[in-house]
């Protein structure tokens, strides 16, 4: 078998293109600032990021739990439901 090489190579065009337009949205939307900014002020920045980041997890994951609530009750009927057919058979 053949190395496919590393995997993130497969992505870096589409990842590299997005935070391109990325940094480009934050350009024009706050111009160049950031590069004038001192080291505390970027790493507050990157806290406050890491805390917003946390927090969609967070939403994701309770989505992720209803998810898997209506799977289970999905399974719950299709289960009575196959017992229902063998009754019938």
């Amino acid at each position: 078998m053949t190395d496919p090489g590393p995997r993130w190579e497969k992505n870096w065009h589409e990842y590299s293109e997005a935070m391109k337009k990325r940094l480009r949205h934050g350009y024009i939307e706050y111009g160049d600032e950031s590069f004038a900014q001192t080291p505390e002020k970027l790493i507050q920045e990157l806290q406050e990021e890491v805390l917003d980041i946390s927090c969609w997890g967070l939403v994701l994951w309770t989505r992720f739990q209803a998810m898997y609530g209506v799977v289970d009750a999905l399974r719950c009927e299709v289960a009575a439901l196959e017992q229902a057919r063998e009754k019938l058979k």
